[in-house]
């Protein structure tokens, strides 16, 4: 830390962003005092482990301090700085989404070495009983077809 502890605790989020924007050492502050609830909150909204949250939470800091001529400091501290947070949370649970997409697994016939014959016939291709039940759905990959319950 960069600016003591117990100057920090006496000066409010407002005075510490005005103090920040006339020295970079201030700036430590709002990241000490608010450290442990965004990652929490990271956690919570990205399913995120401690590394990746605290990447995140790094990306979202530089981006507070790229951004702070731009707050307005008539408004909450915590709620511009929160939706920021936010942002960087779920662009990095979209990110997650889209990493493998189009790549293709390797089949594994282990996978399916508990399942009846019956179930999985070997040239099974496409779906040739009817769904009996409304909690059974097909899913089906080009290759190969598998199903699963829902």
């Amino acid at each position: 830390m960069l600016t003591p502890q117990h100057i920090c605790d006496g000066l409010s989020d407002q005075e510490i962003v005005r103090k920040s924007l006339e020295a970079v050492d201030f700036f430590s502050c709002l990241y000490e005092r608010y450290e442990e609830r965004l990652l929490r909150y990271i956690k919570r909204v990205a399913f995120a482990g401690a590394d990746e949250a605290a990447d995140i939470l790094q990306d979202a800091f530089i981006k507070i301090w790229k951004n702070l001529n731009a707050y307005d400091q008539s408004l909450p501290w915590s709620s511009w700085m929160y939706r920021i947070v936010h942002n960087e949370a779920i662009s990095s649970l979209r990110r997650k989404k889209t990493v493998g997409r189009g790549q293709q697994v390797p089949w594994d016939e282990r996978l399916f070495s508990g399942i009846p014959d019956d179930v999985l016939p070997e040239d099974a291709t496409e779906p040739e009983l009817p769904i009996k039940t409304s909690t059974r759905s097909w899913r089906f990959c080009r290759s190969h077809t598998v199903r699963y319950w829902s």
